[in-house]
């Protein structure tokens, strides 16, 4: 779930960079284009009604790189329980492929059970390592 919300907000962000991008682009072509005919007074508050357009979209761009970044944030570190379901798969291969002797073969089965329910192990993985058990 972390993943797809880290997902989504990197592309909400990289759509509103995009579009504050786009935009300012046409204020400064419209600016361009309005400097040339400045002449009066309401010239003069047509510039200042720009402006204020390319503060809001410079503060919209920013809020779009605010917002990859969290999304980037949230898809990059691992939740609590994905580090310990590691932790443990680590621990659990380092002993079988240190050839340790185990007191316990069923509860090893049992956790490596458990490990397959979770998602954590395939098919095939369990199959190898329980026979590995097993031998």
């Amino acid at each position: 779930m972390k993943k797809f919300f880290g997902t989504i907000l990197q592309l909400i962000g990289l759509v509103t960079i995009i579009v504050s991008s786009i935009a300012t682009t046409e204020l400064v072509c419209e600016r361009k284009m309005l400097y040339s005919q400045i002449k009066s007074e309401l010239d003069y508050s047509n510039k200042t009604q720009i402006d204020s357009q390319e503060i809001a979209l410079l503060f919209a761009a920013a809020f779009g790189i605010i917002l990859f970044v969290i999304g980037l944030i949230l898809l990059i570190t691992k939740t609590k329980k994905q580090r310990q379901l590691e932790a443990e798969l680590t621990t659990f291969k380092y002993i079988l492929e240190n050839g340790e002797e185990q007191d316990n073969a069923i509860g090893d089965l049992e956790r490596l059970f458990e490990l397959k329910q979770k998602g954590i192990l395939t098919e095939e993985e369990f199959g190898a390592i329980k026979r590995k058990l097993i031998e």
